[in-house]
């Protein structure tokens, strides 16, 4: 391999590392100041023995288009380290899945705070099961586990991620 082919992967590995840094951020300061917003504008009824919360219509478009961003740099992640993990580029194949596990984690404190008005509760649990599936790759790599790794990798391209994307799709298509 090139002396340029090995300096343009360590340039693309450490702007994905960046971009999921900055997104996970991003995401967690959006959240929070979201939830605060959201607390603000709570408007509490009493009527006589029953209280109505008034909920303000697409008041999660914000955390939805993070979300879907996220979901996307995600797909190009998992390329990524589907492409490259037997290469002998360990160390920066787990740079990218540690960010990508970053990201899950902002998708999924996302969720948290949606949960009420998601219509397809399963989303959260194929989240989690994404999580830690990821967590188990990290693992694999570590101890340098091809087999679990080779599995794991095609457990996730194939079938989860792209049914958790599909998921995903779905579920915000009509709250934004």
């Amino acid at each position: 391999m090139s002396k340029k082919t090995k300096i343009d992967k360590s340039r693309i590995i450490f702007v994905m590392s960046i971009i999921f840094f900055v997104i996970s951020i991003f995401t967690k300061i959006h959240n929070t100041s979201m939830i605060l917003k959201e607390n603000k504008r709570k408007v509490i009824l009493n009527n006589s023995n029953q209280k109505i919360l008034k909920k303000e219509s697409g008041k999660h478009a914000d955390e939805i288009r993070y979300t879907l961003k996220i979901s996307d740099t995600l797909g190009e992640a998992l390329t990524y380290i589907q492409l490259n993990y037997k290469n002998g580029t360990k160390s920066q194949v787990k740079t990218v899945l540690n960010d990508s596990i970053d990201g899950v984690n902002s998708i999924s404190s996302a969720l948290k705070t949606m949960n009420e008005d998601l219509a397809n509760k399963n989303v959260m649990a194929e989240t989690n099961k994404l999580e830690s599936q990821l967590k188990e790759l990290m693992q694999a790599l570590i101890e340098n586990n091809f087999k679990t790794e080779e599995s794991i990798i095609n457990s996730i391209i194939s079938d989860d991620y792209v049914q958790w994307k599909k998921d995903i799709e779905n579920e915000f298509r009509y709250m934004i």
